[in-house]
């Protein structure tokens, strides 16, 4: 709620709204709807200026894969992040992070979700994440579009807008998975089927310049033809 909707001010009257706030979520949404919205925003870590937020992106950021595809200890690094995503961080400290997320698999075994031989062989697993990469900048075609709207719609206004929230239709997952069809996919499919130039989905690709369409290769965007 906090991270979604209020600013981090320390304040009487940011505490009295989150509750405010926090009432009429509890009473229109399901419990089970709550948790996952917290689960897609929760701060799980740091990527120079931009935030690692939602289970999701955290998948592809430690693990380079969706969050549906995690094992069961890679899923436990994640929870046990939540409590301080930057003192259990796996790559900054590697033991207290193995240590959080043996004590995640510990109170699975406890609460029988999972038993003993399970848990022994989970815990004895590495932490499994990536080598540390770059900075992540979460589809810069994207972003880039968003910034030229709002330039387009706000002019010089547009300066004035540092520490605004901007709320998109962006999906980090939904999005990955359209670059790693376009990257794997279509010259496997042109292939196959002897088909001309594809077009129609639009993939930003890492050093966004201009919007457009093209060779499925140029760095501005990947088209197909579906």
């Amino acid at each position: 709620m906090k991270n979604l909707f209020l600013s981090s001010e320390r304040s009487y009257w940011r505490k009295a709204n989150e509750a405010y706030m926090a009432l009429i979520v509890d009473a229109r949404y399901s419990k089970d709807r709550i948790l996952e919205l917290y689960m897609n925003e929760v701060y799980l870590g740091q990527s120079g200026d931009n935030e690692i937020r939602g289970f999701p992106l955290a998948s592809l950021y430690y693990f380079g894969r969706p969050v549906e595809e995690l094992s069961l200890d890679q899923q436990a690094l994640l929870v046990g992040m939540v409590k301080g995503a930057s003192v259990y961080n796996p790559w900054r400290n590697p033991k207290l992070a193995l240590e959080r997320r043996n004590l995640v698999l510990r109170l699975l075994q406890q609460q029988q979700v999972i038993d003993q031989e399970l848990y022994d062989m989970l815990s004895a697993r590495p932490l499994g994440v990536q080598p540390r990469g770059g900075v992540i900048s979460p589809q810069p075609a994207f972003m880039q579009m968003v910034r030229q709207e709002l330039q387009a719609k706000l002019g010089d206004k547009v300066k004035d807008l540092s520490g605004v929230k901007i709320f998109t239709t962006f999906d980090s997952v939904a999005q990955d998975a359209a670059e790693k069809a376009a990257t794997e996919g279509i010259p496997a499919l042109k292939k196959q089927r002897k088909l001309p130039d594809l077009e129609t989905a639009m993939v930003g690709r890492r050093s966004f310049h201009r919007r457009g369409a093209g060779d499925g290769r140029r760095g501005g965007a990947a088209v197909c033809r579906l």
